[in-house]
C-alpha cells in the first residue's frame, strides 16, 4: 500500500512540474561588473600581435580573471606559439592542470592570475 502512495505522489509531482511552463536556467551566472562583451571590447585591439608566448599567456590570463565568469578562449594570436589552453581552478596548480592540451603538447609559456572572486585562471601557450 505504501508504494502506491509513493507512486501517486511522484506522478503528481511530475504533472505539476510539466504544467509549470516557466523557462528555467540550469546554471545561474554570478553577477559581475565585467561582462564578456566588455572584456572582448576592451582587449580586442591589443590582440593583434604579442611579442612573445609569455606576453600572450599573461595578457590572456588577465583577461579571463578580469571577466571573472567562466573560461573561454580570448583569441588574438599566440605570440609565436601554435596553440593555447585555458583553465580555472581553486588553486593555481589546479587551474594550470585544467588547461586544454595539458600533457599533450610542449609548453612555450604559462601564466596564472587570481580573480577578484578568488578563483584562479590560467593560460598556457604551446609550441
Amino acid at each position: 500500500m505504501n508504494w502506491k502512495i509513493l507512486l501517486a505522489l511522484c506522478g503528481a509531482l511530475i504533472v505539476v512540474d510539466i504544467a509549470d511552463a516557466r523557462p528555467r536556467r540550469r546554471f545561474r551566472r554570478r553577477a559581475t561588473n565585467y561582462s564578456y562583451a566588455q572584456a572582448y571590447n576592451t582587449y580586442s585591439n591589443s590582440y593583434g600581435s604579442y611579442g612573445s608566448p609569455q606576453s600572450a599567456a599573461s595578457s590572456k590570463a588577465q583577461i579571463l580573471a578580469n571577466a571573472g565568469g567562466g573560461v573561454w578562449h580570448p583569441g588574438g594570436g599566440f605570440g609565436g606559439g601554435y596553440a593555447e589552453g585555458v583553465g580555472s581552478g581553486a588553486t593555481a596548480a589546479a587551474a594550470l592542470g585544467n588547461c586544454c592540451f595539458r600533457g599533450y603538447r610542449a609548453i612555450a609559456a604559462e601564466s596564472v592570475v587570481q580573480s577578484h572572486n578568488g578563483l584562479w585562471y590560467a593560460c598556457t601557450i604551446y609550441w
